[in-house]
Order: C-alpha cells, then sequence, then structure tokens
C-alpha cells in the first residue's frame, strides 16, 4: 500500500484476480482504503510484486511453521517475520 499525506486513504495496488472484486471484499477495501486495479494481462506490472510475495512465502513460511510446531506463533510475531524480511536487501 501506499500511504498519502492527509486525509487521504492509502492506495492498494491490486491484480484482477477475482478473489480481490467480490463485494464484500470492495467494501472492506473502500473502508480502509481506495482500491485500483492494475490492467489485465499486465505482466510488467504484475510480475515484480509475485516475485516478492514468492521470496516473502519461501523465506517466512519456514520459520512461521517452526513458531506453529513450537506452540508460540501469533500474529505479532509473523508481522515482525514479514518486516524482518522485507528489510533485508532482496535480491532481483
Amino acid at each position: 500500500m501506499i500511504s498519502l499525506p492527509g486525509s487521504l486513504k492509502p492506495i492498494c495496488v491490486l491484480d484482477n484476480l477475482s478473489a480481490h472484486k467480490g463485494p464484500d471484499r470492495r467494501a472492506i477495501m473502500n473502508k480502509f482504503c481506495k482500491a485500483e486495479f492494475i490492467p489485465t494481462y499486465s505482466c510488467e506490472l504484475n510480475g515484480p510484486i509475485e516475485t516478492l510475495w514468492a521470496i516473502l512465502k519461501r523465506r517466512v513460511l519456514p520459520r512461521f511453521t517452526k513458531l506453529i510446531a513450537k506452540g508460540t506463533a501469533n500474529k505479532t510475531k509473523l508481522k515482525a517475520l514479514v518486516k524482518d524480511e522485507l528489510l533485508r536487501k532482496i535480491d532481483k
């Protein structure tokens, strides 16, 4: 999400996955952000974010799975793991 100064809502850029476009999802998104959808078949726009998600899943999931196995997993720890990975330098 991109936060803008002032009282403007953050902009959430999404692909055209049908799960992003249902009326219940739109209502939730409109409450917290302004949803913008990238054009269909926009590989140059969708590719980088899909790559980022793949990297995050590959790096965060094993670490979080260990916390689940120990019984110490929670939302706060998941957020910390994701933040930790985002702060690291991610190569292309």
